[in-house]
């Protein structure tokens, strides 16, 4: 639901993770809606713009990671390239050993 991610990213805001980040990758929000119709509240997009969109880093929305049936694996602790405007993600170093 909207409302935990908007939780998750002000807990990072509020500690100050949001200002050192380099970039950021979101991945598909499947069934992430507010079950109740009645209860006016924030889209998933919405939440990311308010606490992503003045971000001066590369973000790239719905990538194919997490629990999803099509994902794209990510390494950890490795060096990526950011590529906001076109939505690729570029692996520049090995990480297996």
């Amino acid at each position: 639901m909207p409302h935990r991610i908007d939780r998750m990213l002000n807990q990072l805001k509020l500690s100050g993770v949001l200002g050192k980040i380099k970039g950021v990758i979101a991945g598909k929000f499947t069934d992430c809606k507010e079950p109740d119709n009645t209860k006016n509240t924030f889209t998933v997009d919405e939440v990311l713009e308010n606490y992503l969109g003045k971000l001066k880093v590369p973000i790239i929305a719905n990538f194919p990671h997490g629990h999803t049936k099509h994902i794209a694996s990510l390494p950890i602790g490795g060096k990526v390239r950011l590529n906001g405007i076109s939505g690729t993600v570029e692996i520049l170093e090995s990480i297996v050993s």
